[in-house]
């Protein structure tokens, strides 16, 4: 399972062409099969991307409260740690 996890701390406003082209690269790795999913998404800015359809594309279930939640689901959906 491969997973790209975004952190979004500090991402306080998100515009259109922005919600356009994230929507479009979480389609295009679903494609290959990679999982997208994101942390620490404010408020305002998660519900520009559920109004976008961002949130649906990549489950709801793929939005996390902090990193190191993002990074357990992954394990514990059979992730690995990569190796250096």
């Amino acid at each position: 399972m491969r997973l790209i996890l975004i952190d979004a701390e500090s991402v306080n406003l998100i515009d259109t062409t922005a919600l356009d082209a994230l929507l479009s690269a979480a389609k295009e790795l679903q494609g290959q099969g990679i999982t997208i999913a994101f942390a620490r998404v404010r408020d305002a800015v998660r519900e520009r991307m559920r109004l976008a359809g961002i949130e649906a594309a990549a489950g709801a279930d793929n939005f996390y409260e902090r990193v190191t939640d993002g990074v357990r689901a992954w394990q514990q959906a059979g992730g690995a740690v990569p190796r250096p």
